[in-house]
């Protein structure tokens, strides 16, 4: 009977480092998580410049600036949010590098879709607007 209580409280003790072990485990998982939801803008650039569409479709939130977020809703086919949010980025920071990219989007969105003259139209802003930078 001494050996059965013996190994019965073996177990039980086990049992309880093991849960100890999950509970530490899951706790990692939660922060990693956490530390994904709050992923930097730096981190955003990086994967819109590498391409890493569904990654970057995963950590952008509202929060993220307008760019990540047309950029998501360009490639991923949703073409009346990715129009609306270009304009806006191109609207609040003309001069920018933003704006470089928001107009490239823009043209992409007019390409794909068939609608050439406002392909054409929105290239001749874009061109215009490079001139009187020069």
């Amino acid at each position: 009977m001494r050996a059965s209580l013996a190994e019965a409280t073996a177990d039980l003790r086990a049992i309880e480092k093991g849960a100890r072990c999950a509970m530490r485990m899951l706790a990692v998982a939660v922060a990693f998580c956490a530390a994904l939801a709050a992923q930097p803008a730096a981190d955003l650039d990086q994967l819109f410049h590498a391409r890493q569409w569904f990654e970057l479709r995963s950590a952008v939130t509202d929060r993220s600036r307008a760019l990540m977020r047309a950029a998501v809703a360009t490639v991923f086919n949703d073409p009346e949010t990715a129009e609306r949010l270009l304009r806006n980025v191109i609207k609040s920071a003309p001069a920018s590098n933003d704006a470089d990219e928001a107009y490239g989007m823009l043209l992409q969105i007019y390409l794909r879709s068939g609608q050439y003259g406002r392909w054409v139209t929105t290239y001749r802003q874009e061109a215009s607007r490079c001139r009187s930078m020069m």
